[in-house]
């Protein structure tokens, strides 16, 4: 029998492997992606280079986590939050009023945990009235590949490391119609230094093997709210420079092997797919998901389920499981202090729960994430009694 600290983690995110650095890396030419750090930044450096003054004003969903409204509003921009609805779109006839009666210059659209929004729509409207779009697919690298052949939107940006074990992968594509605005010169490329070098490479990997080591070995729990705080610490650094400016970069070792790379992808896509299909066909008919089947074309991000009590997650957490909330405390507090105005975003910030389904997920940690909710269950069932 095993001692309770000797329990395995199972991970919110994927971890390198050995094999992985001996990826044959893949030299076909990124046509029309700019790397970044991260995805604000390529959304900035889009904004820039389009030429959106300073003062106008960009509607954003009100579901959304507050780094992408903090690099919005420090350049200088405004912003108009609009209510999701349950299905995660924008109703359109509210965002036609809301362009209207506030001169919105731009549109962010989200494609949320790897489902594919009503952004097609979006843009047809927002293009006869001349107002920028921008397609956020942050969580849905895998739906929505970076190298597709076209970029309906005007812009469209990634953050590869919310699918990937990489520590950069902020990526910029923009609609052909921009070319020659994203023409780029040496002064939009950050200086490779070793210490941007060390970060994003060597002390990543370093860390990345000592968090896997610990998660195998299960000395401790590594989603304790301890640990959890820890992470999450607050701190208050002045602004960093590069959200004013952001910089092209050098993609990371990682990166170089991971990205075009289709037969490394394809294997991701099934098994993501197999274990969603496993979860939903065997979690407890307690827990509604968010979507019972997955649409042609999507990778989803979580195995995703209403939990209403809002307990679950915490106490998955506690039995080591990475299960997560979005954007959980990152929400706008603008927002969440206005929950008649969003009453959507707010709700599902409280009850959507994200269970991981990665790569790295098998079978057996599976079952044992279902035999944890079925105790969560049992426990729910007997303070009812």
């Amino acid at each position: 029998m095993k001692m309770k600290f000797l329990i395995p983690n199972i991970s919110a995110r994927p971890h390198i492997k050995i094999k992985d650095f001996f990826i044959k890396q893949n030299k076909d030419k990124h046509n029309n992606d700019l790397f970044f750090q991260n995805g604000s930044n390529a959304l900035i450096y889009g904004l820039k280079k389009l030429e959106l003054k300073e003062g106008s004003k960009i509607l954003i969903p009100a579901y959304i986590c507050k780094s992408i409204k903090n690099a919005i509003i420090h350049n200088g921009y405004d912003v108009i939050f609009q209510d999701v609805g349950e299905d995660l779109n924008l109703n359109l006839d509210e965002l036609k009023s809301n362009i209207s009666k506030h001169n919105v210059k731009a549109v962010l659209v989200i494609n949320y945990f790897g489902f594919i929004s009503n952004i097609r729509e979006i843009n047809r409207i927002c293009h006869e009235l001349s107002v920028i779009t921008i397609e956020d697919n942050c969580h849905s690298y895998l739906s929505n590949n970076v190298y597709t052949s076209s970029v309906y939107s005007d812009l469209s940006i990634f953050s590869l490391r919310k699918s990937l074990s990489i520590n950069d992968g902020g990526v910029l594509r923009f609609n052909s119609r921009h070319t020659n605005k994203f023409l780029t010169d040496s002064n939009d490329f950050q200086k490779t230094k070793f210490s941007y070098f060390f970060k994003n490479n060597i002390a990543f990997i370093f860390l990345k093997f000592l968090e896997y080591t610990l998660s195998k070995i299960g000395l401790f729990n590594l989603y304790s709210s301890q640990i959890t705080r820890i992470k999450n610490k607050p701190n208050h650094p002045k602004i960093s420079s590069s959200i004013e400016h952001p910089k092209l970069i050098e993609p990371s070792f990682l990166l170089k092997k991971y990205i075009k790379n289709y037969s490394y992808e394809k294997k991701i896509k099934e098994k993501i797919i197999a274990n969603f299909n496993y979860l939903n066909s065997k979690i407890s008919s307690s827990l509604k998901p968010f979507s019972r089947k997955i649409p042609q074309g999507t990778i989803p991000q979580y195995g995703i389920y209403y939990d209403k009590k809002d307990t679950l997650c915490n106490f998955l957490r506690k039995n080591r499981v990475g299960a997560s909330k979005w954007p959980d405390k990152e929400i706008p507090s603008f927002v969440k202090d206005n929950i008649n105005k969003f009453p959507i975003s707010n709700r599902l910030n409280n009850c959507l729960l994200m269970i991981p389904i990665h790569k790295d997920i098998n079978t057996k940690q599976i079952k044992r994430i279902l035999d944890i909710i079925e105790i969560w269950e049992s426990q729910n069932n007997e303070n009812h009694i």
